[in-house]
Protein backbone atom coordinates (compact mmCIF):
# COMPACT_ATOMS: atom_id res chain seq x y z
CA UNK A 1 0.00 0.00 0.00
CA UNK A 2 1.49 3.39 -0.92
CA UNK A 3 2.77 5.11 2.20
CA UNK A 4 3.79 1.89 3.98
CA UNK A 5 7.31 1.74 5.43
CA UNK A 6 9.26 -1.29 4.21
CA UNK A 7 12.65 -2.69 5.23
CA UNK A 8 14.67 -4.72 2.73
CA UNK A 9 17.93 -6.61 3.05
CA UNK A 10 20.21 -8.95 1.08
CA UNK A 11 18.29 -11.50 -0.98
CA UNK A 12 14.92 -9.73 -0.74
CA UNK A 13 12.82 -9.13 -3.82
CA UNK A 14 11.49 -5.56 -3.83
CA UNK A 15 7.68 -5.83 -3.43
CA UNK A 16 6.78 -2.36 -4.79
CA UNK A 17 8.43 0.85 -5.97
CA UNK A 18 10.06 2.25 -2.83
CA UNK A 19 11.65 5.66 -2.10
CA UNK A 20 14.70 5.13 0.13
CA UNK A 21 14.69 7.04 3.42
CA UNK A 22 17.46 5.29 5.40
CA UNK A 23 20.34 2.96 4.59
CA UNK A 24 21.51 0.83 7.54
CA UNK A 25 24.60 -0.63 5.87
CA UNK A 26 27.52 1.16 4.24
CA UNK A 27 25.79 0.90 0.85
CA UNK A 28 22.83 -0.84 -0.69
CA UNK A 29 23.26 -2.52 -4.07
CA UNK A 30 20.30 -3.52 -6.20
CA UNK A 31 20.21 -5.95 -9.12
CA UNK A 32 17.78 -4.20 -11.45
CA UNK A 33 18.68 -6.11 -14.61
CA UNK A 34 15.04 -7.21 -14.97
CA UNK A 35 14.09 -3.57 -15.47
CA UNK A 36 17.06 -1.81 -17.06
CA UNK A 37 19.16 -4.64 -18.50
CA UNK A 38 22.22 -3.51 -16.54
CA UNK A 39 24.54 -6.47 -15.92
CA UNK A 40 25.97 -5.13 -12.64
CA UNK A 41 24.16 -4.20 -9.46
CA UNK A 42 23.52 -0.51 -8.83
CA UNK A 43 24.46 1.45 -5.70
CA UNK A 44 21.47 3.38 -4.36
CA UNK A 45 21.34 6.40 -2.02
CA UNK A 46 18.77 8.53 -0.19
CA UNK A 47 19.59 11.87 -1.85
CA UNK A 48 16.81 13.62 -3.77
CA UNK A 49 16.93 13.47 -7.57
CA UNK A 50 16.78 17.04 -8.96
CA UNK A 51 15.21 16.10 -12.32
CA UNK A 52 11.63 14.81 -11.91
CA UNK A 53 11.73 13.48 -15.50
CA UNK A 54 14.85 11.36 -14.90
CA UNK A 55 14.94 7.92 -16.52
CA UNK A 56 14.79 4.84 -14.28
CA UNK A 57 18.57 4.30 -14.47
CA UNK A 58 19.12 7.76 -12.96
CA UNK A 59 16.66 7.33 -10.08
CA UNK A 60 19.26 6.24 -7.56
CA UNK A 61 16.94 6.80 -4.58
CA UNK A 62 14.19 4.46 -5.82
CA UNK A 63 14.04 0.68 -5.41
CA UNK A 64 11.95 -0.75 -8.24
CA UNK A 65 9.39 -3.52 -7.87
CA UNK A 66 10.67 -6.92 -9.00
CA UNK A 67 14.35 -6.09 -8.53
CA UNK A 68 16.56 -7.82 -5.93
CA UNK A 69 18.74 -6.57 -3.09
CA UNK A 70 22.30 -7.71 -3.88
CA UNK A 71 23.94 -6.17 -0.78
CA UNK A 72 22.98 -4.03 2.19
CA UNK A 73 19.91 -3.18 4.24
CA UNK A 74 17.60 -0.18 3.96
CA UNK A 75 14.21 1.30 4.78
CA UNK A 76 11.89 3.12 2.42
CA UNK A 77 8.36 4.29 1.76
CA UNK A 78 6.18 2.58 -0.84
CA UNK A 79 5.39 5.00 -3.67
CA UNK A 80 3.83 2.63 -6.20
CA UNK A 81 2.19 -0.79 -6.38
CA UNK A 82 0.78 -2.99 -9.15
CA UNK A 83 0.36 -1.17 -12.46
CA UNK A 84 1.59 2.06 -10.82
CA UNK A 85 5.16 0.71 -10.62
CA UNK A 86 7.87 1.16 -13.25
CA UNK A 87 7.54 -2.48 -14.36
CA UNK A 88 3.73 -2.17 -14.33
CA UNK A 89 3.88 0.87 -16.61
CA UNK A 90 6.12 -1.02 -19.04
CA UNK A 91 3.65 -3.93 -19.03
CA UNK A 92 0.74 -1.57 -19.72
CA UNK A 93 2.59 0.10 -22.59
CA UNK A 94 3.44 -3.27 -24.12
CA UNK A 95 -0.15 -4.53 -23.94
CA UNK A 96 -1.48 -1.34 -25.54
CA UNK A 97 0.91 -1.53 -28.49
CA UNK A 98 -0.75 -2.46 -31.78
CA UNK A 99 0.85 -5.26 -33.72
CA UNK A 100 1.80 -4.06 -37.19
CA UNK A 101 2.23 -6.78 -39.78
CA UNK A 102 5.45 -6.86 -41.76
CA UNK A 103 5.32 -6.95 -45.58
CA UNK A 104 6.21 -10.66 -45.44
CA UNK A 105 3.32 -11.38 -43.06
CA UNK A 106 0.94 -9.46 -45.35
CA UNK A 107 2.11 -11.43 -48.41
CA UNK A 108 1.77 -14.73 -46.52
CA UNK A 109 -1.78 -13.79 -45.48
CA UNK A 110 -2.66 -13.00 -49.12
CA UNK A 111 -1.10 -16.28 -50.28
CA UNK A 112 -3.03 -18.21 -47.62
CA UNK A 113 -6.34 -16.67 -48.75
CA UNK A 114 -5.63 -17.47 -52.42
CA UNK A 115 -4.55 -21.01 -51.53
CA UNK A 116 -7.74 -21.64 -49.55
CA UNK A 117 -9.85 -20.43 -52.53
CA UNK A 118 -8.00 -22.77 -54.92
CA UNK A 119 -8.40 -25.71 -52.53
CA UNK A 120 -12.13 -24.95 -52.19
CA UNK A 121 -12.56 -24.96 -55.98
CA UNK A 122 -10.67 -28.26 -56.26
CA UNK A 123 -12.84 -29.82 -53.51
CA UNK A 124 -16.04 -28.73 -55.27
CA UNK A 125 -14.72 -30.08 -58.61
CA UNK A 126 -13.78 -33.46 -57.08
CA UNK A 127 -17.19 -33.66 -55.38
CA UNK A 128 -18.97 -32.84 -58.67
CA UNK A 129 -16.95 -35.46 -60.57
CA UNK A 130 -17.72 -38.14 -57.94
CA UNK A 131 -21.47 -37.41 -58.05
CA UNK A 132 -21.66 -37.37 -61.85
Amino acid sequence: VPGDVVEVSVGDKIPADIRLIKIYSTTIRIDQSILTGESVSVIKHTDAIPDPRAVNQDKKNILFSGTNVAAGKARGIVIGTGLNTAIGKIRTEMSETEEIKTPLQQKLDEFGEQLSKVISVICVAVWAINIG
